[in-house]
C-alpha cells in the first residue's frame, strides 16, 4: 500500500489483542469514519492484517495535517481498545513516530 502523504496507523498487536476479529475491526473502522467525518479532521483508508496484528490507516482531510488523536482515543477508549493499540504518525519522509502509549520504548513496525 502506497502511503503518499501525512498517516496516523493504529496498530493492533496481536499478542495485546488475542481475540480482534474482521468483524470487530470493521465495526470500529465504521464508527471512527462517523467520527473523523463529524470533526472533519480525517478519513479510514482502510486496513492490512499481517502474522503479528492489524493495522487501521487514516488520512487527514483538507488542511489537517493530521486525522483527530482525540477523536481516535476516544473511540478506542469508547471499545475498551485504547490500551490495546498502538497509535503512530508516518510521515510523508517515511520517519514513524509513536504518539501512544505515551512513553512508548519499544521499536515501532508495521505489521
Amino acid at each position: 500500500m502506497a502511503l503518499p502523504k501525512n498517516t496516523l496507523i493504529l496498530q493492533f498487536p496481536t499478542q495485546w489483542n488475542p481475540d480482534l476479529g474482521l468483524d470487530q475491526l470493521h465495526e470500529f473502522e465504521t464508527a471512527l469514519e462517523q467520527g473523523l467525518f463529524q470533526s472533519r479532521s480525517g478519513t479510514v483508508d482502510g486496513h492490512d492484517w499481517g502474522a503479528n496484528g492489524a493495522n487501521v490507516f487514516l488520512l487527514p482531510s483538507g488542511s489537517s495535517a493530521w486525522p483527530s488523536i482525540d477523536v481516535v482515543k476516544a473511540h478506542l477508549k469508547r471499545r475498551s481498545l485504547l490500551d490495546k493499540c498502538i497509535i503512530v504518525k508516518r510521515y510523508k519522509s517515511e520517519r514513524y513516530e509513536v504518539v501512544w502509549p505515551e512513553n512508548y520504548t519499544g521499536e515501532f513496525e508495521r505489521t
